[in-house]
């Protein structure tokens, strides 16, 4: 197994230094698994660890990385936007030329951005494993959740940090990212074609992307293999054991 130095860096042509790991072994099945992480998550999540070793041994290329702005990649989170993020992660898969045809897995926002990739780059992208899906998060399940106080500070201030049950900081969302991700909306689209196969995994239990997203997805990707899983009392995070197992078994149906 080759694999590059945990993290390599990449400079994409918009001068932005990504962070990335890149799995290749000797003699790999044909393609590559690209894993897409969540808003404000990063390439050392529990998802992209196991999808890293699972790929190792199943000798399937694999690419894990941080957008712009997110874990060990360069820039401030507070600058980034949907669309700049998504430049990240074209920069990258073209950049480091990777072996199509392409598998990317998507966790959440990252499921957004697989989409995006499926939806422009066809040729390239043929299956598709998205776990708790959220294209459109900012307008559709962010901004009518926020309290008013939230929305007049992220009016007035340009940003507004939410707050976690224990009282710390939580996440943080800017009204640049919330106004630039209109640019890049697709349950208000028309539906696209994904000519490999589909697989969704969702939660019964997500507080965060309900599962009612998740059907609104299947429906704008038209796949004549396509399946949602949902997993019984699963939360938004699906990291446990049974769901991790549930992932790899998913990733070897699509890539064989």
């Amino acid at each position: 197994m080759t694999e590059q130095p945990f993290p390599d860096f990449f400079t994409t042509p918009q001068g932005r230094t990504l962070a990335y790991s890149l799995n290749l072994p000797p003699a790999p099945k044909a393609g590559s698994v690209v894993f897409c992480c969540g808003y404000a998550s990063d390439m050392l999540g529990s998802k992209a660890s196991f999808l890293s070793d699972f790929c190792q041994k199943s000798q399937l290329n694999f690419l894990r990385f941080d957008y712009s702005g997110h874990g060990q990649s360069h820039g401030k989170f507070t600058d980034g936007t949907i669309g700049q993020w998504y430049e990240d992660m074209m920069a990258l898969i073209l950049g480091l030329k990777l072996p199509h045809p392409l598998t990317i897995v998507g966790s959440s926002m990252g499921g957004w951005m697989a989409m995006l990739a499926a939806r422009n780059r066809p040729e390239m992208v043929h299956n598709l494993i998205l776990i708790a899906p959220a294209p459109d998060f900012p307008s559709l399940l962010t901004w009518p959740n926020l309290s008013a106080a939230a929305r007049t500070e992220i009016e007035n201030n340009g940003q507004w940090q939410a707050t976690n049950p224990d009282g710390s900081h939580g996440l943080i969302f800017t009204k640049k990212m919330m106004t630039e991700s209109q640019n890049h909306t697709l349950l208000d689209k028309a539906p696209f074609a994904l000519r490999g196969k589909l697989r969704i995994l969702h939660g019964t239990k997500d507080e965060a992307v309900p599962l009612e997203h998740g059907l609104r997805v299947l429906d704008k990707i038209q796949c004549e293999d396509a399946q949602l899983i949902a997993l019984a009392n699963g939360d938004h995070r699906l990291s446990d054991d049974k769901a991790l197992g549930l992932l790899g078994s998913k990733i070897l149906e699509v890539t064989h």
